[in-house]
This record gives C-alpha cells, structure tokens and sequence, in this order.
C-alpha cells in the first residue's frame, strides 16, 4: 500500500507525463513494482518518490477531500452540541440577557430623564453616561460572558471564531430578548409625558439615509476594531484596561454621531424600543450596517492566524492509506 498525502495545489505538482506527485513510497509499496503498475502508480527513478496518473489523482484527491470535510463537519457538530449541554454556556446566555437588559433601560433612562424635565439632556451627559455604564457593566459581568451586549460584536467575535456558531446564536438571541425586556419595563415605571418616544433610534433633521448609514458603519466599525483588539489575547501592550477602552470608544462615538444617525452601533439597543413602540422604520438602517460592519471586520483581520477550513486539505493533514 502506498501512503497518500493531501496537497494544497495539485496543477503546481503535475508532470509532463500526465502524472502527479503525491508523496514519499513506503518500503512495502517501493518493492512491489508491479503493484505499483497494476494501480496506475509510477514509481521515479530514485525509488523514493511516488506519482499517480491523473484519472487516478483526481478520484482519489476528492475521495480524501471529501472525507476530510465529512471529519471536519462531524467533529464541528460534535463540539457544537457538547457546548449546548454546558452548564457554562447557559450561564452566559443569562449573563447577556442581564447585560442588554440593563443597557435598554440605562441608556434610554439616561435620555429620558438625564435632564430632570421634558427637554433631553446635554450630549455630553448622554455620551458620558452611555460609555462609564458599559465600562461598569463589563467590568461586572465580563468574565463570566465577555458582556457583548451587541449583536454586531457577537457576530464579528464568531467571524474570528473566537466564539463558536451556536453560542453566538444563542448570546444573539438573548440579547434582543434582553432589550425588549429592559424597554418595556421602561416605558412601565416612566411617566407618559416622559417617554417620547422611548429612545427609537431615528436620524437627525435634514439627515439622508445615506449618511446615517456612512456615519453608523464608521462608527460600528471603530467599535469592532476597539473591542477586538482588546480581547486578543496574544496582546501584551495594554496598559488599560479593555472595559474602560471600550466605554470611552462609545463615549466618543456618541459625541460625533448622536446628531447624525442617533449612534446606535447595536443592533439590540435599536430592536428593543422599536418593538415595543411598534416603530420600525429606521431599523433596517442599522441591521444592514451592523452586517456590512462584520463582514468588513472579519476580511480585515488576520483570519490565518486561526485554525480553519482552509487549513482542510494542508499537507499537515495525517496520511491517508489508498
């Protein structure tokens, strides 16, 4: 039997002769010549090398890349369900309901009733007020989650495949959840002459689509950068720490954008009081930059560094018998 390696690019390894270098015989296939002619194997002249004739690579090549897949995908599922049966990933989902909850209601209350009266506040208290709550609360409860809190973090986070596909679908799940939860009980201990409109997020006057969609990318896409550099573990250059980062990231952002597009960069702070307003016109604005966001994110980032599907079909892979 000859031992069979899976290559990255078989066309840079074809011969003259139509044949393709696979890889080094063993010495119980170098023996047996005819074995080797029998089988459509050509054995070089240094009896150390093997070759295959191309009817026979192209069969056996997709033969071992589809077994490296199913391996692939079966090993993916099995990791995926043994997290769902994780006490640990339960706990986090909680966290992250908890954690948007309190974001909802904070971040509206602060607009609501940061001034005292039925005018808002200053932008300056509402920026600083969002960015020192998000430090407070990632501080709090980030070890147990990391405290996304955000759709558009989770997303690019799993891009990174620094979290797997079912927790960031559940973390996604628990967060619009915790929204809608945090503004209804909103709206419940608010005066009515108080809520306005419950913190919807809506543009400026005068305000294009086009531009708050400008302003929310740039935005959304500062904050991924910020909060993804600061949970990249192989880092050993900062000297603050990541919650404070982040909370002054939402503290500047807030300053620039809040006129221009209401400076959203979370998909679940914009769902939680449109629903319960009912108000979905804007909404799509701020899905449609979230998903542009994370996929600008993820091709941005040094994706290699991470063991993925590209690394399928590497001649790292083990050997494999024919």
């Amino acid at each position: 039997m000859c031992k069979v390696m899976a290559v990255r690019n078989m066309k840079s390894l074809q011969k003259e002769d139509g044949s393709f270098y696979i890889g080094k015989a063993d010495d119980k296939f170098t023996n047996d010549v005819t074995s080797i002619k029998n089988n459509n194997f050509t054995l070089c002249n240094d009896n150390k090398h093997v070759y295959i004739r191309d009817s026979v690579s192209r069969d056996s090549l997709a033969d071992v890349k589809g077994r490296r897949c199913t391996q692939y995908c079966r090993k993916l599922f099995d990791t995926e369900l043994q997290e769902m049966r994780s006490t640990e990933l339960w706990r986090a989902c909680f966290t992250e309901f908890v954690g948007t909850f309190l974001l909802c209601f904070y971040h509206i209350g602060i607009i609501i009733f940061g001034s005292g009266d039925a005018e808002p506040p200053p932008l300056l208290h509402i920026s600083f007020g969002h960015g020192l709550f998000v430090a407070a609360v990632v501080t709090a409860l980030g070890d147990t989650s990391g405290c996304h809190m955000n759709p558009a973090v989770t997303l690019a986070l799993a891009s990174l495949r620094q979290i797997g596909i079912t927790r960031a679908a559940f973390y996604i799940i628990c967060q619009c959840v915790g929204a809608i939860s945090g503004s209804m009980l909103l709206r419940e201990v608010s005066h009515p002459h108080l809520i306005g409109n419950l913190g919807v997020i809506s543009p400026g006057l005068k305000i294009t689509i086009g531009q708050v969609l400008c302003t929310e990318f740039i935005i959304t896409t500062f904050l991924l950068m910020v909060v993804v550099a600061t949970s990249d573990k192989r880092r050993h250059n900062a000297q603050v720490s990541a919650p404070l980062i982040v909370g002054l990231t939402i503290v500047v952002n807030t300053l620039i954008a809040n006129k221009i597009s209401g400076s959203c960069m979370n998909p679940a702070r914009a769902l939680g009081p449109a629903v319960v307003r009912g108000e979905f016109a804007n909404l799509w604005t701020i899905l449609e930059t979230t998903h542009d966001c994370c996929v600008a994110r993820s091709l941005d980032s040094k994706i290699d560094a991470t063991p993925g599907l590209e690394q399928l079909f590497s001649e790292s892979l083990p050997e494999t018998h024919l």
